[in-house]
């Protein structure tokens, strides 16, 4: 009994963690000393020296048991203290920590409280169980020495003095016990889930690689079929290295053909065939699609007319087969595109005479920068398909915006404006200097890239203006790059004047003077316009202008639309 209080005491101190570092070693003599005294420690040196085959007498095997089971139970009662010792607050194990104690602290120490006492009790309790469950022979024996021991300690934890404050701390222990365990469980958990993470990314890691290589074989590939195309493209067209565009001549059996004239002389009933055909082509709907099939083309027309005037907006002309083209687009030169932001300036207009082959022309060429922003005009309803189609494929965004398509066929049947201006005003041309006003009161203007823009224009193409007394724009109009009269505006405390149309008038005929064809395109809603070409005997078409604004998504944060 005195052995075993001193193995529960030895657990509060120093020394008492000195021997539980040493029941590991049980050939230690200390630890003999400590478990069963003297006789314990020959009984025990004995058996270890005669080994398996030796025998005492019954008094000294019974000795020897009884020594062996003292041992293990004070063994077990240390572990538990200790096990229970582990569980601080602070985390700490035991009670290695020295601390210098002053006779003013241990004077405010106080005895443990009842509660503390029978929580204690509680511990001891389920200790002494779980001794009891590990143990297989002499149970009684081995309780009636454990209540023993629990007695002797209970009497002297009701003298114990301990600091305050340390009492909660042993409370505290089965929830940081529980709380240990709820956090093991929980990264346990968490470590399946994050393997599996891991074995998820290896394999998406695995199909990027994949991706990859197929990808890289596919450039390949395609960079080999490029350069034969290259190579057959040169032979074609018969390119000097110096990136200008030289197109076969056209074949001279296109040029020996027979007329028309010559094939008709050659059928018999000649008079009734051309009795036919005049009847034909006065008919009111070969009429109609003929001007129609006309002024479709005037679109491209009027950009290949400026190209061949000087080119002052470097522009060039694609098709996709010469001499018989099926599609035909005007585009900036390549070396001359300094903006991939400036829709306005990144303009193509486009005709053809096969959808398909317009489609192909856009999908399977370099007939088109896709990289930047950039519009397509036309008035032929297949451009808004093909766009919406082939863009979807080059992941680029469409904004399409459709007009009435006007045109003003006949110059003589513009009319006579001769208007009695105030003296104060002038009918001339428009300035460079005038670019700002233009690009704040155009709809799709107000920004740097609009204003540089119309700058280009009034340098470049025809323009009227009406200017006040200070040299200050107050009606005007001007020509776009496919020679299209675009921006006619009147400031609105002069409008009511007759100023916008003897600027719209003045302007047609300007054009028709140089040749180009006088058109241009009003909104179905922009009535006062409307009203005002009208009043012009301007032709009102029965197709639609369409404008189509391709924007690539990386850049639909830095459009100015």
């Amino acid at each position: 009994m005195r052995v075993g209080a001193r193995g529960m005491r030895s657990t509060n101190g120093s020394a008492g963690k000195e021997k539980i570092m040493k029941r590991h070693h049980p050939s230690s003599g200390k630890m003999g000393e400590t478990t069963g005294g003297g006789p314990a420690k020959k009984a025990f040196k004995s058996q270890n020296q005669q080994g398996p085959s030796s025998k005492k007498k019954g008094t000294d095997g019974e000795g020897r048991k009884q020594g062996q089971k003292r041992k293990q139970v004070t063994q077990t009662v240390k572990r538990k203290a200790k096990e229970h010792g582990d569980y601080s607050p602070a985390g700490e194990k035991g009670s290695s920590k020295k601390v210098k104690l002053t006779s003013t602290k241990i004077g405010s120490w106080q005895t443990l409280s009842e509660s503390s006492r029978q929580f204690l009790e509680t511990v001891m309790d389920s200790v002494i169980l779980s001794v009891l469950c590990q143990q297989r022979e002499r149970k009684d024996d081995v309780q009636k020495h454990l209540n023993l021991l629990k007695e002797k300690v209970l009497r002297f934890f009701k003298t114990l003095k301990v600091p305050p404050g340390k009492l909660g701390n042993l409370k505290n222990v089965p929830g940081l016990q529980m709380a240990e365990k709820q956090m093991l469980e929980t990264n346990e958990a968490s470590l399946v889930q994050l393997q599996e993470e891991i074995n998820e990314a290896e394999r998406s890691a695995e199909h990027i690689e994949e991706t990859i290589q197929q990808l890289q074989y596919k450039i390949q590939v395609l960079k080999n079929q490029l350069e034969e195309d290259e190579k057959k493209a040169r032979k074609v067209f018969q390119e000097n290295g110096s990136g200008a565009l030289h197109l076969p001549e056209l074949p001279k059996r296109s040029l020996q053909a027979p007329t028309l004239q010559e094939e008709i002389l050659k059928i018999k009933n000649q008079k009734g065939l051309l009795k036919d055909m005049n009847t034909i082509q006065q008919s009111a709907d070969m009429k109609n699609m003929l001007t129609l099939i006309e002024k479709i083309y005037e679109k491209v027309y009027g950009a290949v007319m400026n190209i061949n005037r000087g080119n002052p907006f470097r522009k060039e002309v694609v098709v996709d087969s010469w001499p018989d083209f099926k599609a035909v687009i005007t585009r900036p030169q390549r070396e001359n595109e300094m903006d991939d932001l400036d829709h306005y300036t990144n303009a193509h207009a486009v005709f053809y005479k096969e959808l398909q082959a317009y489609q192909e022309l856009l999908e399977n060429t370099n007939a088109i920068n896709w990289g930047q922003i950039f519009q397509i005009q036309g008035l032929q309803d297949g451009i808004c398909e093909i766009s919406r189609t082939v863009a979807l494929s080059k992941k680029v965004d469409v904004k399409i915006s459709c007009f009435q398509m006007v045109i003003h066929s006949d110059p003589d049947t513009l009319p006579d404006v001769r208007l009695q201006m105030d003296p104060k005003l002038t009918l001339t041309y428009l300035d460079i200097s005038h670019a700002s006003l233009l690009s704040k009161t155009w709809s799709r203007g107000g920004n740097p890239r609009s204003q540089k823009y119309l700058a280009n224009l009034i340098c470049c193409f025809p323009s009227v203006c009406v200017l006040d007394d200070n040299g200050y724009p107050l009606s005007w109009s001007l020509t776009d790059q496919f020679a299209t009269m675009i921006h006619g505006y009147t400031l609105p405390e002069y409008r009511r004047k007759g100023y916008s149309r003897l600027v719209a008038t003045t302007l047609a005929k300007k054009l028709h003077s140089c040749g180009f064809p006088a058109q241009g395109n009003v909104l179905e809603t922009n009535i006062p316009s409307i009203t005002l070409l009208k009043s012009m005997n301007a032709q009102f078409l029965p197709c639609s202008f369409f404008r189509v604004i391709h924007t690539p998504f990386q850049l639909l944060a830095k459009s100015d639309l």
